[in-house]
């Protein structure tokens, strides 16, 4: 799942907004596809792109690796340079997330755990089905709803340490990337979470693979 999140003062510049495998299975799908992952934009933050293609070769091996180190209890065996926050975020789970400086590839990379275990599975649908959505402006414009306790889970990591680090981060490299999810979501065709719950939206719009998600093997739905 994931989410861009744009904060105040942030001017982003796209040269184009098609969907692009190679990018989304090497960059991107490693992300998507082991956690809830947001990508931040900070205010002042200029971000200029060559493309906006969905890309499965940028996907599957350059953020598939951030993606699953989101889940490790210690991500600088997976990735260096890593400032690593937990949080409680209910009864009984606690959420995380990560902020990591790539020199190589001279990018700043964000990544967010996912569900973790049957509790928080509980929770998350205990709280999304009796709570009432969350209404998310940005410089007073309405950008749509989103769920309590991802909202809460989100805000919690960042106050927590995280917003500080990745400030931190910004300022220490002023011209180091921000790869960007481009607000596509991977989805395998067996994939229940995008059915769940219902009235809910997940993205407008969807990166289909089918059985095996081969490479090249997909399609984009535009509203889905």
């Amino acid at each position: 799942m994931i989410i861009s999140v744009l904060l105040s003062g942030v001017v982003v510049a796209l040269a184009q907004h098609n969907y692009d495998d190679n990018f989304a299975r090497n960059k991107t799908f490693p992300l998507s596809a082991a956690a809830m992952i947001i990508s931040v934009l900070l205010s002042g933050v200029v971000v200029a792109l060559a493309q906006h293609n969905y890309d499965d070769n940028f996907a599957r091996n350059k953020t598939f690796p951030l993606s699953a180190a989101a889940y490790a209890d210690d991500p600088e065996r997976c990735v260096k340079r890593v400032k690593h926050v937990i949080v409680s975020c209910g009864w009984w789970s606690k959420c995380s997330g990560f902020v990591a400086k790539i020199p190589s590839e001279n990018a700043i990379a964000l990544s967010f755990r996912g569900t973790k275990g049957k509790l928080q599975l509980m929770e998350i649908f205990g709280t999304t089905l009796t709570t009432k959505r969350i209404r998310w402006k940005v410089n007073d414009q309405y950008l749509g709803q989103v769920g309590r306790y991802f909202h809460d889970a989100f805000y919690g990591i960042w106050d927590g340490g995280l917003g500080v680090h990745v400030q931190k981060l910004l300022k220490d490299c002023a011209d180091c990337k921000i790869w960007i999810s481009y607000s596509f979501r991977v989805v395998h065709y067996r994939d229940a979470v995008v059915q769940l719950p219902y009235w809910y939206e997940h993205h407008s719009r969807e990166v289909f693979y089918k059985e095996d998600m081969k490479p090249n093997e997909f399609h984009v739905c535009e509203g889905a």
